[in-house]
């Protein structure tokens, strides 16, 4: 039966292997909850400038053809049931760049007096775009 503690031949005191497997553990733990953190609170997007372009109430929402998430953003978008403008970057590329835009998807929903009410980098919740649009007015 092998010795739960085992010397080093530098004379080191015993080492016990479930001590080395806590350390491990709490190093593995660390590690992950890191990697959790910086996605979870990842920064936003910077705030656009929605007054370069014509904005009307309801959302506009800024994607790229090639883009996976930014078709489920629109799916998300359209279930709002509110006026959706879809500026595309292979389209209207000089739009992004009034803009300011520098990732997609990225949605903003625009108020009755034109302001930004929220801006949502990535895919929005439901429930969250649903409230923005009800905040701005735009729902039908």
């Amino acid at each position: 039966m092998a010795s739960a503690a085992w010397r080093s031949s530098r004379g080191w005191p015993p080492v016990d292997e479930a001590a080395i497997l806590v350390a491990v553990s709490l190093v593995a733990v660390a590690a992950a909850t890191g990697l959790i953190a910086s996605w979870w609170w990842r920064p936003g997007h910077p705030a656009v400038s929605v007054v370069r372009f014509d904005a009307a109430q309801g959302i506009v929402l800024f994607t790229s053809t090639e883009c996976s998430k930014c078709r489920r953003a629109r799916q998300v978008a359209e279930q709002t049931g509110a006026p959706i403008r879809e500026i595309t970057y292979e389209l209207e590329p000089g739009t992004f760049t009034a803009a300011g835009v520098e990732a997609v998807p990225l949605t903003i929903v625009i108020g009755r007096d034109g302001g930004v009410v929220a801006q949502f980098s990535g895919v929005p919740t439901r429930r969250a775009l649903k409230r923005a649009v009800s905040a701005s007015g735009a729902a039908p």
